[in-house]
C-alpha cells in the first residue's frame, strides 16, 4: 500500500483480535493521498514511529491508536469491550492509552471523549474486566446506577489467597462469578471452583 501506510481500523482490530471484528475489507491510514481500488485507504494528519507495530510482519496500528480510530467508528460498548481485551492480554495500559490521546489530540476525533470516559470509569473501579462477559456485566451495573461493588478483589485467609472473585459487595458479603466453560470448564476447573467456594464460604 505504501511505504508509510499501515493497517488500521477495523482490519487493525481484527489483526490484534479484538473481539468482534473479523478480517473483510483491507483498511489503509496513512500520512499521504493514496488512490487505490485494492485498499480503502484513510489520510491522516499523524502518524509516528509510536502509532506502528507489526502482527505477523504486517504493519498495523498500534493497539493504542487502534482504539483511538475505533472510537469514532464503534459503540462506547464495543469500545469498551476492545479496551478491556487490550488490557487483559497486557497490549495496553490505560496510562498508555491516555498519554496516546494527549499526543494525538482531539481535533478531528469528536469521539475521543468517550474513550477517555472508559478509562476514568476503569480507573475509577480500581480493576478490570477480564473476560467479554464481565465488561457486559459491569455495563449492566452501570446502567442500571448499582453502586457499592468492585472487580477483581484478592481475598485471603491469613496470608492465603484463596480467590479474586469478579465482583464483590463487600458490605452486602455478596459474590458475583462469571463462569464460562472457556475459563471454568472441565472437571479440574469444576474442582477448583467448588473448593474456593467451599473456603469462601468457611470464611463467611
Amino acid at each position: 500500500a505504501g511505504f508509510d501506510a499501515l493497517a488500521a481500523r477495523f482490519t487493525a482490530a481484527a489483526l490484534w483480535e479484538f473481539p468482534g471484528f473479523k478480517p473483510g475489507p483491507i483498511h489503509v491510514v496513512c500520512s499521504h493521498q493514496m488512490r487505490t481500488s485494492r485498499y480503502r485507504a484513510h489520510r491522516t494528519r499523524t502518524l509516528d514511529v509510536a502509532d506502528r507495530a507489526t502482527v505477523n510482519g504486517i504493519p498495523v496500528t498500534c493497539p493504542a491508536r487502534t482504539l483511538i480510530d475505533l472510537a469514532a467508528l464503534v459503540s462506547s460498548q464495543r469500545l469498551g469491550r476492545s479496551l478491556d481485551h487490550c488490557l487483559v492480554r497486557g497490549l495496553v495500559s490505560l496510562d498508555s492509552v491516555w498519554r496516546h490521546l494527549n499526543r494525538l489530540g482531539t481535533r478531528g476525533r469528536k469521539r475521543a471523549p468517550v474513550l477517555r470516559s472508559l478509562i476514568v470509569q476503569r480507573w475509577h473501579r480500581g480493576g478490570r474486566a477480564e473476560s467479554v462477559g464481565e465488561t457486559d456485566l459491569h455495563e449492566l451495573l452501570d446502567a442500571h446506577r448499582i453502586r457499592g461493588w468492585a472487580p477483581q478483589v484478592r481475598i485471603y485467609d491469613g496470608r492465603r489467597l484463596i480467590a479474586r472473585p469478579d465482583i464483590v459487595f463487600a458490605d452486602e458479603m455478596l459474590i458475583i462469578e462469571m463462569l464460562s466453560w472457556r475459563h471454568h470448564g472441565g472437571k479440574t476447573k469444576q474442582r477448583e471452583d467448588a473448593r474456593r467456594q467451599n473456603e469462601l464460604e468457611r470464611l463467611g
